[in-house]
Order: structure tokens, then C-alpha cells, then sequence
């Protein structure tokens, strides 16, 4: 997946939103079937909140969307499946 961030600067605060998206490809293999390919993209928002000069604790949001998938199986036939999630992220950023 490739993705992309947007900071945004809030004068004189060392709290810094951001958003970000993301598209790329993904790869389902339900149990017993022949692993399936297709587009995913996902989008968020979160803050980061710097700690330190090099350091910042991040708090975020991601939604995950990937393409419709269809499966064959010899014993259940042809079955749908949409991945799709909600992620509340945290983490820490260490700037160079």
C-alpha cells in the first residue's frame, strides 16, 4: 500500500492533526481457497502530540476498504466477501 500524510502546523502548539490516505493492493485467502487479489484503500485522521524535539506520541484513526471478493469452493460454491475495518491507532514517531 502506498500512502500519504498531510500534517498540519498549529502556531506556537505542539499539537500537529493530520490526515492521510492510502490505496494499494490486497490479497485474501480464506481457509481451503486459492488466495484472491485486488484494490484496498483506507483513510484516517489522527493529532500528534510532540513529546520531545525528535519525538512525537501520535493518537489516530484508520478506515480500511478493500474490492469485493469472490471465492469458489468445492464445498460451500461461490461466496462474497467485503474487508472492510475500523483501526484506532497509537504510536510514537522519531524524526531524524
Amino acid at each position: 500500500m502506498a500512502n500519504g500524510y498531510r500534517d498540519f502546523s498549529i502556531k506556537n502548539s505542539k499539537v500537529s492533526p493530520y490526515l492521510m490516505a492510502g490505496i494499494g493492493l490486497m490479497s485474501v485467502k480464506p481457509t481451503d481457497v486459492d488466495a484472491t487479489t485486488g484494490f484496498a484503500w483506507q483513510i484516517g485522521t489522527g493529532v500528534g502530540i510532540q513529546a520531545s524535539e525528535r519525538i512525537t506520541v501520535d493518537f489516530g484513526y484508520r478506515y480500511f476498504n478493500a474490492a469485493n471478493y469472490t471465492v469458489n469452493n468445492a464445498a460451500t460454491g461461490s461466496v462474497d466477501l467485503n474487508v472492510a475495518g475500523s483501526n484506532l491507532l497509537a504510536g510514537v514517531r522519531y524524526g531524524f
